[in-house]
């Protein structure tokens, strides 16, 4: 039996939980929060999960002592604010083989160095959950591109500039084999707004960035309604795609009125006990590895710390995003 440990049961984390329940190998499951509202809603869709007959042990705590030495699969779905020490914690607390992280990974540019030093030293394999990678249809559009030059447009309203570009900018870096990027053009909104999660910030506004092949990105998040879309284009394609429709449509030379395609996009609740089982098995999963996105984040989180700090008028450390 297996030692598996979600860390943060709160609206993410749970539906990792629900996923988790899902797997046909059997495990003892360890779920950690400090707060008791947290665990029982996760112990409510836990028990939501019905007709899969693997019984699986589970522990819902806030005592880290009750988290055995050796844990073979974790998951860290706390918030950014101080997620660095909750990884460190946790490290120090056991052994843990494989390890996937909630992004974004970190608030301040330090972290990203200090958890890749510890990662290496305890010898614990992370990756980074960007589910895209996983996605059927595009996979598929990672084949489509290969090797191309691409210029990718993601536009919309309320995106979640924050919390939610580096998926996109993760997204362009899986179809360009590209993790090398920098910021070209910045148009943020002088103001912040309140992000959905509680004690967070968000921003509406333009920014475009560049990578070393070529390949360029450029994300709108507006505070007007507008139909979200990601539009794709090479020398000889373009893709544009619905994410709120699950759909892609396809140009080429020989498809000028377009090919409809679904996307496969699935729930977190669905990837997690797939992810779990690859590594198990494998050893290795199509998300992101820890190095890999640490890259991908820092012209990002440099982006932002410069932004917050000139909106707050004095130099940040830490931005305020999750």
């Amino acid at each position: 039996m297996y030692n598996t440990l979600i860390v943060g049961a709160g609206q993410l984390g749970s539906r990792h939980l629900q996923s988790l329940k899902k797997s046909k190998i059997k495990q003892s499951i360890f779920v950690y929060d400090l707060y008791e509202s947290s665990l029982k809603n996760a112990k409510k869709r836990y028990d939501e999960v019905i007709n899969y007959t693997e019984e699986h042990q589970i522990v819902y705590t806030d005592n880290i002592a009750e988290i055995p030495n050796n844990i073979d699969f974790a998951v860290i779905a706390t918030t950014a604010k101080d997620r660095e020490n909750t990884i460190i914690k946790f490290l120090n607390h056991c052994k843990i083989k494989y390890l996937i992280i909630e992004k974004v990974l970190f608030q301040n540019i330090e972290a990203f160095d200090m958890i890749k030093n510890l990662l290496n030293h305890k010898n614990t394999k992370a990756w980074v959950n960007c589910p895209r990678r996983i996605f059927n249809g595009y996979k598929e559009l990672s084949e489509f591109f290969l090797n191309k030059k691409i210029h990718v447009i993601v536009d919309g309203s309320n995106l979640g500039l924050c919390c939610n570009s580096i998926h996109y900018i993760d997204f362009i870096s899986f179809l360009t084999n590209d993790s090398k990027y920098k910021i070209t053009s910045t148009n943020l909104s002088d103001n912040a707004i309140d992000s959905k999660r509680s004690g967070f910030k968000e921003l509406t506004g333009i920014f475009t960035f560049s990578f070393s092949n070529g390949s360029t990105g450029c994300i709108t998040s507006r505070n007007t309604q507008a139909k979200g879309s990601i539009m794709i284009s090479s020398d000889t394609k373009k893709i544009i795609i619905f994410e709120d429709e699950n759909k892609m449509i396809l140009y080429d030379s020989t498809n000028k009125n377009g090919i409809e395609k679904k996307i496969g996009i699935r729930y977190q609740s669905e990837l997690t006990s797939e992810v779990f089982e690859l590594l198990m098995n494998n050893g290795n999963c199509c998300l992101t590895p820890y190095n890999e996105s640490a890259q991908i984040h820092l012209p990002f989180i440099k982006m932002m710390i410069e932004h917050f700090s000139k909106i707050e008028g004095n130099q940040l450390k830490n931005c305020p995003i999750t």
